[in-house]
């Protein structure tokens, strides 16, 4: 006897004609509502996975407009750093912000804002970086500063602030990197 799904008790047992049929169908109701219950805490668990997303993706979203507006806002200079800066905070966490400025006329690497580094720290990592290449064309992606040969120079630096992992992201101004945003 094949058990419809919204079978009750009794319908069962209308339809058994002995003891064994409705136990078998019972026992087959419940193995059907047990699979029912798993797919739906699946389920569960998937939408509530989705519902984060989506929050995390508003958060950012919400965050991407408000420093959109900065930014549209005004061509003020500090202005603009401290937006990005503000932006990168809320939307990347992390120990310290950078963002750093290739000097036109001087050709060097300078921190033009910051968030959570020492001045002896940005101090020193200039006076390195004034005898270090620029910024790769690709993000910088250091799970180990002390492992990636690109980051050598500035082991000591690092080091001191307690810096372990980076990420550097080139920012680009007609077409050449003229900048970074680090974290």
């Amino acid at each position: 006897m094949n058990a419809d799904p919204s079978s009750t008790a009794a319908d069962l047992l209308s339809q058994s004609e002995s003891a064994p049929d409705l136990i078998a169908a019972l026992k087959q109701r419940v193995e059907e509502l047990a699979k029912e219950v798993d797919e739906r805490r699946r389920a569960e668990v998937g939408l509530r996975k989705e519902v984060e997303r989506h929050s995390r993706t508003e958060h950012q979203l919400s965050a991407l407009v408000r420093v959109s507006a900065a930014l549209t806002d005004t061509l003020d200079p500090s202005h603009v750093l401290a937006s990005l800066l503000d932006f990168s905070q809320r939307l990347f966490p992390a120990d310290a912000y950078a963002i750093w400025r290739l000097h036109a006329r001087t050709g060097q690497w300078q921190i033009a804002a910051a968030a959570n580094l020492s001045e002896e720290f940005q101090r020193g990592v200039v006076a390195v970086l004034e005898q270090s290449p620029g910024m790769p064309e690709t993000p910088v992606v250091a799970d180990d500063v002390f492992a990636l040969p690109l980051l050598a120079d500035r082991k000591a630096a690092y080091r001191a602030e307690g810096i372990r992992s980076l990420l550097a992201v080139p920012l680009r101004m007609h077409g050449q990197v003229r900048g970074t945003l680090a974290w």
